[in-house]
């Protein structure tokens, strides 16, 4: 008696997009490939601090972050628009309106991307990838300039 063989499709990660350069990038391609993290990036270190995230600094905000032993330092981002409570309406009493702060209200849960970034100490590089099951972000990343246009950026 024989039996069907099933084969069952092994789905692997791409490749690493190992970075050896930057003259090969303008600001704009190293902003989309922060942006839209869809493989894991190897930059050496110093110019992933110089040149590259200083770009995406509006885009990402610090989640957590953990030191090993070994000098190697990881650090999750969270996107700006991944806020999680639904911001305050309460008024402040016996303060004039001239007095308050103007600000602008944003919803919840409008996206909720996450990256790791790895700092590996012993070959002076940085790792970034998608966090776990993250999903693809719900906006562009004009979006994000138009809530803070990142200072590298700004002329």
């Amino acid at each position: 008696m024989s039996f069907p063989l099933t084969v069952t499709p092994v789905f692997s990660a791409p490749a690493p997009l190992i970075i050896m350069s930057t003259s090969n990038f303008t600001p704009n391609e190293k902003r989309d490939l922060l942006f839209d993290v869809n493989r894991t990036l190897e930059i050496p270190m110093e110019v992933f601090n110089d040149k590259w995230w200083p770009l995406v600094l509006n885009i990402w905000m610090k989640w957590d972050s953990y030191e090993y032993v070994n000098g190697d330092i990881q650090k999750t981002f969270a996107c700006h628009f991944i806020k999680h409570r639904k911001s305050s309406t309460r008024e402040k009493e016996n303060v004039l309106n001239e007095k308050c702060q103007i600000t602008k209200t944003r919803p919840p849960d409008v996206c909720s991307v996450m990256i790791k970034v790895l700092w590996i100490a012993s070959s002076e590089v940085v790792q970034v990838e998608r966090y776990k099951n993250s999903p693809n972000h719900t906006h562009s990343l004009s979006e994000v300039d138009r809530l803070k246009r990142p200072k590298s950026l700004e002329i």
